[in-house]
């Protein structure tokens, strides 16, 4: 079992690039959520994320319900642009710094 500890600033940086993808994938595909739905499911995502063993599958199970809630179509499109979104959030922070 690979256990990886980032702390509380990990935590933190987890939920701004989680929260910027969802928003990004929220404008992209007119998803409809508002901005704090989406930073309940930023914050609630990453905590799932952080079960051992089973964190990534409860993450995403629990991610794709709490969606589901604010909204109840496209929610696997924008569980998808997000992932896309976070990585160009990644990758164009990787190039500034």
């Amino acid at each position: 079992m690979v256990s990886i500890d980032f702390g509380l600033v990990g935590i933190v940086i987890g939920i701004c690039l989680t929260f910027g993808g969802f928003l990004l994938s929220n404008k992209v595909t007119g998803f409809g959520a508002s901005p704090q739905g989406l930073a309940g499911v930023s914050v609630g995502s990453i905590l799932l994320l952080m079960v051992p063993e089973y964190g990534m599958v409860v993450s995403l199970i629990g991610t794709f319900l709490m969606l589901r809630a604010l909204s109840k179509k496209g929610v696997i499109f924008m569980m998808v642009v997000s992932i896309v979104m976070t990585t160009l959030i990644i990758v164009g922070l990787t190039q500034i710094l």
